[in-house]
C-alpha cells in the first residue's frame, strides 16, 4: 500500500491543478482515513515510520497557498474561534518543548490530526460540484463497503481481520464503512433524488444492527428523530409508528443478537447506578462494573489528576506519546497490549472528553469545545437550508457518539464538517446571485 499511497498522492497533486479537484477531495479522505480503517495506519519509509494521513495533510498544507479567499462573513465566528484555539495550541506545545522536554517529533506524533483544521481555508478553493461530487462518490463506496461487511456475517470471512466474539459465541465484525454515519444522514436528507434510496438506507440501517454499536445505534434513531423534526412530519402518528419500529426491532435484536440486547439492558441500569458509585473509593473496580460507568471513571480519573496543578488546568498534560509512557499513570485505561504500559493513558478510543481534558487541560478543552458550539452555532442559523440540515444532524449523532468513541478529538473528522460548511456556503451564494 505504501507506493499504491504515494501514486495517489501525485495523482491528486495532479487533479487538482487540472479542474478535478473532487477526486483530489476523494483521494484526502481515503488517505486520511487510512483507506477507510482497511489497513494499518502506519508505513516504513526509508529510515522514518509515517502514516498514510500524512500524506493527505501534505496536500492539505501544498494546497494553501493556492487557496482562494472565502467570501462569506458569517464563518468569521468559527474562524475566530479556530484561530483561538490554533494559538493555544502553539503556547501548549511550546510550553511542553521548552519546559517538560518533549521532543519536536514526539508532540507530532501526538497532535499531528490537528493539522486537518487547516481544511478550514480551503473551503472555497473547491466548488459546490467538487463537493457534491465528492459525496456520490463516498456514497457508492460506503454502499459496496457496506455489502462486503454485511457478507461476513452470511458467508462467516473476515474482510480485514477485524473481529471479535460476543459472549454468546456469535461474530463481531469492526470494519463497518468508515463514513457510514454522515452518508447515512446525507440519504435520509435526499432519499428522492436517489433511485432506490429506501433500499440503500435498509442496508446502511443492517450495517448498523449489525456493528453492535450501542452508541451507533442510538445515533441513529436521533439522525431519523431530528430528520422528523427538522422536516415538520412528526406528528402523533409519526411517534407511534416509531414506537412500534424500535419494538420490532428489539424484539428482533433480542432473537438474532441477544448479545447485544444484553448490553443495552446492562447500559440501562449502568446509568441508573451511577449517582449509587463512590468514585472516591477503588477507583479500579469501576473496570468491573460495565462500559459506560468504565468510560466515566476514566473521564473522573483524567479530570481530577488535570486539576492538581496550575500548568496542567492552563495548558494540559503535554504531547507525550501513550507509546513513550512506560508505566501506568492511572488506574483506569483502555487496554491496548502495543503500549509498553499495557493500557491507554492520556488518549483513549472509548470516549472523546477525557483525551482534550488529558492534552489540552480545563483552559483547552473549554476554547475546543467553543470551537464545535460556533459550528454548531452556524449550523443552527442555517437551518433553512438543506446542507444546514445535514451538518447539525451530524454534529448531533458525533455527540452521541463521543461516549462510544474519540468523535471530535479526531480532527481528521472535521473535514467532512468543513466539506458541509462549504456546501452551506456555496448554497447561500448562489442564493444571493440569483
Amino acid at each position: 500500500m505504501i507506493f499504491v499511497s504515494i501514486f495517489l498522492f501525485v495523482i491528486a497533486l495532479i487533479f487538482f491543478f487540472n479542474a478535478r479537484r473532487h477526486l483530489t477531495l476523494l483521494i484526502i479522505l481515503v488517505l486520511s482515513s487510512n483507506f477507510f480503517d482497511l489497513v494499518e495506519p502506519s508505513f516504513i519509509l526509508g529510515p522514518i515510520s509515517l502514516q498514510y494521513g500524512d500524506l493527505a495533510l501534505v496536500l492539505i498544507f501544498l494546497m494553501l497557498p493556492f487557496r482562494t479567499k472565502i467570501n462569506s462573513e458569517d464563518i468569521l465566528a468559527i474562524k475566530k474561534a479556530l484561530v483561538i484555539f490554533s494559538l493555544f495550541f502553539f503556547v501548549s506545545a511550546s510550553y511542553d518543548y521548552f519546559s517538560r522536554g518533549t521532543s519536536l517529533m514526539q508532540i507530532f506524533r501526538t497532535s499531528r490530526k490537528l493539522g486537518y483544521l487547516m481544511f478550514f481555508p480551503l473551503l472555497s478553493t473547491f466548488s459546490k460540484k467538487d463537493y457534491e461530487l465528492l459525496i456520490k462518490y463516498l456514497l457508492y463506496l460506503t454502499f459496496f463497503h457496506s455489502i462486503f461487511y454485511i457478507s461476513q456475517y452470511i458467508f462467516q470471512f473476515e474482510m480485514s481481520g477485524m473481529s471479535s466474539a460476543n459472549i454468546d459465541g456469535t461474530m463481531r465484525f469492526r470494519n463497518a464503512p468508515y463514513y457510514l454515519v454522515p452518508i447515512f444522514i446525507f440519504l435520509v436528507y435526499n432519499q428522492d433524488k436517489f433511485k432506490l434510496s429506501k433500499y440503500y438506507l435498509g442496508i446502511l440501517i443492517l450495517v448498523f444492527v449489525l456493528g453492535q454499536s450501542r452508541g451507533a445505534i442510538i445515533s441513529v434513531l436521533s439522525i431519523l428523530l431530528i430528520y422528523f423534526y427538522l422536516e415538520k412530519i412528526i406528528k402523533f402518528q409519526t411517534v407511534i409508528s416509531i414506537l412500534l419500529i424500535v419494538s420490532v426491532g428489539y424484539l428482533t435484536m433480542i432473537l438474532l443478537l441477544p448479545d447485544l440486547s444484553y448490553r443495552f439492558e446492562e447500559g440501562y441500569y449502568q446509568i441508573l447506578s451511577l449517582n449509587d458509585i463512590n468514585y472516591g473509593y477503588n477507583l479500579a473496580g469501576l473496570r468491573f462494573k460495565g462500559t459506560f460507568i468504565f468510560r466515566i471513571g476514566i473521564l473522573y480519573e483524567r479530570f481530577i489528576y488535570v486539576i492538581q496543578h496550575s500548568s496542567t488546568i492552563l495548558l494540559g498534560v503535554g504531547y507525550l506519546p501513550d507509546m513513550d509512557i512506560i508505566r501506568p499513570i492511572f488506574q483506569l485505561g483502555t487496554h491496548s497490549p502495543t503500549l509498553p504500559s499495557g493500557y491507554e493513558q492520556f488518549n483513549s478510543v472509548d470516549i472523546f472528553f477525557p483525551n482534550i481534558v488529558t492534552r489540552y487541560g480545563i483552559v483547552g478543552s473549554i476554547i475546543y469545545l467553543y470551537a464545535i458550539l460556533q459550528i454548531g452555532k452556524y449550523a443552527i442559523n442555517h437551518i433553512k437550508y438543506l446542507f444546514g440540515k445535514i451538518l447539525f444532524t451530524y454534529l448531533f449523532a458525533l455527540v452521541s457518539i463521543s461516549f462510544i468513541n474519540e468523535s471530535f478529538y479526531n480532527a481528521q473528522i472535521f473535514m467532512l464538517i468543513f466539506i458541509l460548511v462549504g456546501l452551506i456556503v456555496c448554497d447561500k451564494m448562489e442564493i444571493e446571485n440569483q
